[in-house]
C-alpha cells in the first residue's frame, strides 16, 4: 500500500513539471524571456555592427546606412544625419570619406541618408522633383528618432548635416516645420550646411547659367514651387542653431551671408564659417579629415555645443 501511494505522488510531480514546461506545436520550449509587452528597454543591435540598406520608405533609394559609434549601451551616442550631394540628380550614401572615423572618434552614430533623384533623363512628367527630396530625407530623420536606440544612438540628440544639394535639403528640412513630426523637430539641436547657394531658389534660377538648369531639373519652372523651396522663406525663431560654410564668388557668398543674416534676425544661434581657398569638392572631402584645420574644427566645436545644449 505504501509502495503504491509512493508511485502516485511520483507521478503527480512528475505530471505538474511537464505542465510548467510547456511547449510550442513544434516541440520546443516555451522561451523564458522577457514578453514583447512587457515593460522594459528595446533590444540593442551588437554595438558596432554597421547595418547598410534599411529601407525608411518603400521606393529602392529610401535607404540609409547605419554607423553605431563604439560603446555597450542603446540611446546613449549623439547622432550625425550625413546628406550627400550631388545636384538632386546624383550621389549615394555609400561616399562618406573621412566621415565615419571621425564620427566614430567622436563617439557619435553615423546615418547616411539616400533619397530619390532627379533623373534628368526621365519624361518631366516622370521626374522626382521638389519636394520629395526633402520628404525623403525627413522621412528618414523620423525613422532615425524612431529606431536609432537599438543602434546605441541618443533620438534626443540630432544634428543634420549635409553638402551641397544635401546642404540645401538639411536647411529646409531643419526650417519648414512640414517635414518632420512635431515630436521630431525638438530633436534636432542642430543643421550644418556646407557650400549651398540654394537658399534661395527663386534668386539662383534668376540668375541664370548652367547651375539654373539644374536648379529647374530639381524645382521646375514655377515661380510660386520657388519661393516655397526657399529655406530663407522658413526662418522663424523656433528653428535650431545653424552652421553655414561660406566660400565662393561673391554671389554665392552673399547668397550664404544673407541666410546667416535671417538667423540673426530672428534671434537663432548662427556660426559662419569662411574656407577661403577651399573648391565646392574640398568642403566634402575634408570634413572630418585630420589634415584640415579650417573647417573640421569649426564643426566639430559646433557639434559639441549641440550636443551638450
Amino acid at each position: 500500500m505504501k509502495t503504491r501511494v509512493l508511485l502516485i505522488a511520483v507521478a503527480v510531480v512528475a505530471g505538474l513539471l511537464a505542465s510548467s514546461c510547456s511547449t510550442h506545436p513544434t516541440g520546443a520550449q516555451t522561451p523564458t524571456s522577457q514578453s514583447p509587452n512587457a515593460e522594459g528597454p528595446p533590444p540593442c543591435d551588437p554595438i558596432g555592427t554597421v547595418t547598410r540598406d534599411v529601407a525608411y520608405g518603400p521606393a529602392r533609394l529610401q535607404r540609409l546606412d547605419v554607423y553605431p559609434a563604439p560603446g555597450d549601451t542603446c540611446g546613449e551616442h549623439p547622432v550625425v544625419v550625413w546628406v550627400h550631394g550631388g545636384g538632386w540628380r546624383v550621389g549615394d550614401k555609400g561616399r562618406l570619406e573621412a566621415k565615419r572615423a571621425w564620427a566614430r572618434e567622436h563617439g557619435w552614430t553615423l546615418v547616411s541618408v539616400n533619397y530619390r533623384l532627379s533623373d534628368p533623363d526621365v519624361p518631366p512628367a516622370r521626374r522626382i522633383r521638389y519636394p520629395t527630396h526633402n520628404r525623403d530625407v525627413g522621412r528618414a530623420v523620423t525613422w532615425v528618432f524612431d529606431h536609432i536606440t537599438a543602434h546605441g544612438g541618443d533620438p534626443s540628440r540630432i544634428a543634420l548635416v549635409g553638402h551641397s544639394a544635401g546642404a540645401q535639403i538639411v536647411s529646409s528640412v531643419g526650417v519648414d516645420e512640414g517635414y518632420l513630426r512635431p515630436d521630431v523637430r525638438p530633436a534636432i539641436c542642430g543643421v550644418v550646411s556646407l557650400d549651398t547657394e540654394g537658399y534661395d531658389v527663386a534668386e539662383r534660377i534668376r540668375g541664370g547659367g548652367r547651375a539654373a538648369l539644374i536648379y529647374r531639373n530639381a524645382f521646375g519652372n514655377d515661380p510660386a514651387v520657388w519661393r516655397d523651396a526657399s529655406p530663407i522663406n522658413h526662418v522663424d525663431t523656433t528653428d535650431a542653431p545653424q552652421l553655414v560654410v561660406r566660400r565662393g564668388v561673391l554671389a554665392r557668398q552673399r547668397s550664404q551671408a544673407e541666410y546667416a543674416q535671417a538667423f540673426r534676425d530672428a534671434g537663432v544661434p548662427v556660426t559662419v564659417v569662411p574656407t577661403p581657398g577651399y573648391s565646392h569638392g574640398d568642403v566634402n572631402r575634408y570634413l572630418g579629415s585630420p589634415d584640415d584645420d579650417l573647417l573640421t574644427p569649426a564643426v566639430d566645436d559646433f557639434l559639441a555645443d549641440c550636443f551638450t545644449s
